[in-house]
């Protein structure tokens, strides 16, 4: 038998670690919740822009954002879970390709 024989494994997150990543991002928007207020319109912008701030400086953040938006897009329709699963999965193999 010859070629090469690649593998890939699948990490999915437990719920304590799911329970774990939802307090970090609450504590993240409680804590710029009290940097920047909310009350009018240029505030709202400004706290949204810093929360965007935070998610790029924060890959783990990002990911676990990521993750969570997939999910609940397969929760709300899940006929688009099959497309969602079959692009994940192209990306895994063309990430193994490269």
């Amino acid at each position: 038998m010859q070629g090469d024989q690649k593998a890939v494994q699948h990490n999915y997150a437990t719920p304590q670690n799911l329970a774990e990543a939802a307090q970090e991002i609450q504590q993240l928007i409680s804590q710029l919740a009290q940097t920047y207020p909310t009350n009018t319109e240029i505030e709202k912008q400004t706290f949204v822009a810093q929360v965007d701030a935070e998610i790029k400086k924060n890959s783990r953040l990002r990911s676990i954002l990521i993750t969570g938006g997939i999910e609940l897009i397969k929760v709300l329709c899940p006929p688009l879970g099959i497309p969602i699963e079959m692009g994940k999965k192209w990306l895994e193999t063309a990430n193994l390709s490269d």
